[in-house]
């Protein structure tokens, strides 16, 4: 049975973090409340039913070494034995389990759940998801760590309220990006018991230390094609926050001057719109937009990279291209990272000038190499199992 002392934990956790969002900038909006009729509440609510007594009439042990909640460290899984692995989450992750013979187990009801509880104020359905999801984990899947991609939404944010506190379980996050700072929003990783970090400074602003982190890095590996360099600009989108985002707007304004700029040179210019921007809108401003997988794109080549404070910049200069920060006049800037160059926005007519004088004057760089992903999450995984064997003395 699951333990309703701290029920709403996680739903006032996430609306402390919209709250936070929407405090941010006034170009963010709160989301509209989603459209659930009485009737469809009911037959949810029946169907959840049905799946717990479904859940204790078929129970089977799975006896699984990792679970990963959504199947986006595609690197980090396919790495493993694929009998130690299950996955839970929605239909694209049914897709990638079935294209590489991997567990899957549906949990497609937790967001469904989580919003009739949040936006309706109905507990009932919430209820039967905590109890299918308690009983899932400790029932019927043995394992010591679940693995999150974010512990601050929904989805995580439920797994991390619900086990946490377990003796049993690990809550794991793996950081996928790097943070600008903000006083207001809790950042990703600070409501699990352990992080895998993408570098040490991570650890201060999530609130975790050496004790429970471990830096594990870049999450995927490339096949790098070091003879190619130097052909092609990626001008990095930073992301739309809202529909007025004055910072999204002016950084299209600077990016479609840096356009000009490079007009009729040796080098062919890209846009490269970030997830959440409307495609058809960058269209209609840049020619030459770049949607290339990520991982894909570094491996291709060494290219120039032209941005803000995107965590691809990072990556990118990690994986030895050129990269270019732009500093705005209007706003305190940091980065928790360096680059090749940094260039005030006044100066932004001289930024050819700059690149080309940068590679003049300079050798390449020298590649980094690094372990590759399954050595470092093994790495990452001995210093969890001693982490939890601490934790249970205690």
């Amino acid at each position: 049975m699951v333990n309703l002392k701290n029920l709403k934990d996680p739903i006032i956790a996430y609306k402390t973090y919209l709250d936070a969002l929407c405090s941010y900038t006034a170009s963010i909006e709160q989301p509209e409340k989603p459209n659930k009729s009485k009737v469809g509440i009911l037959i949810f609510e029946s169907f959840l039913k049905l799946h717990i007594i479904f859940q204790h009439t078929f129970k089977r042990n799975i006896n699984k070494k990792y679970i990963f909640v959504n199947a986006r460290y595609d690197d980090i899984i396919l790495s493993l034995d694929r009998k130690d692995v299950v996955i839970l989450g929605g239909v694209s992750d049914l897709f990638f389990c079935l294209r590489n013979r991997i567990k899957f187990i549906w949990i497609g009801y937790l967001t469904k759940g989580f919003d009739i509880y949040f936006y309706h104020d109905r507990c009932k359905s919430y209820i039967d998801v905590l109890t299918i999801l308690s009983n899932l984990v400790k029932k019927n899947i043995c394992c010591e760590s679940i693995f999150l991609w974010e512990d601050n939404i929904k989805v995580g944010l439920v797994f991390s309220y619900l086990f946490k506190e377990s003796k049993d379980i690990n809550i794991v996050s793996i950081q996928h990006g790097l943070f600008v700072p903000n006083e207001k929003i809790k950042y990703p990783g600070s409501n699990s018991n352990y992080n895998f970090v993408i570098k040490n400074s991570q650890k201060k602003l999530i609130g975790c230390n050496d004790e429970n982190s471990c830096v594990i890095g870049l999450t995927y590996d490339i096949n790098h094609k070091v003879d190619l360099f130097f052909k092609n600009v990626y001008l990095v989108g930073i992301g739309r926050i809202g529909r007025n985002d004055t910072n999204y707007l002016h950084s299209i304004y600077l990016y479609s001057k840096i356009m000009d700029i490079f007009e009729g040179s040796e080098y062919k210019v890209f846009y490269r719109p970030h997830h959440t921007e409307d495609i058809n809108f960058c269209r209609s401003i840049f020619y030459n937009i770049d949607t290339t997988p990520k991982k894909d794109l570094l491996s291709g080549g060494r290219y120039i990279y032209i941005g803000f404070e995107s965590t691809l910049l990072y990556e990118a200069n990690f994986f030895n291209n050129l990269t270019v920060g732009i500093d705005p006049n209007e706003r305190a800037f940091i980065r928790d990272f360096e680059l090749d160059i940094v260039i005030n926005e006044k100066d932004i007519g001289l930024i050819f000038d700059r690149i080309k004088g940068y590679i003049d004057d300079s050798e390449n760089k020298e590649s980094v190499h690094q372990p590759d992903i399954r050595t470092r999450f093994i790495k990452c995984m001995e210093r969890l199992e001693y982490y939890s064997q601490n934790k249970n003395k205690g």
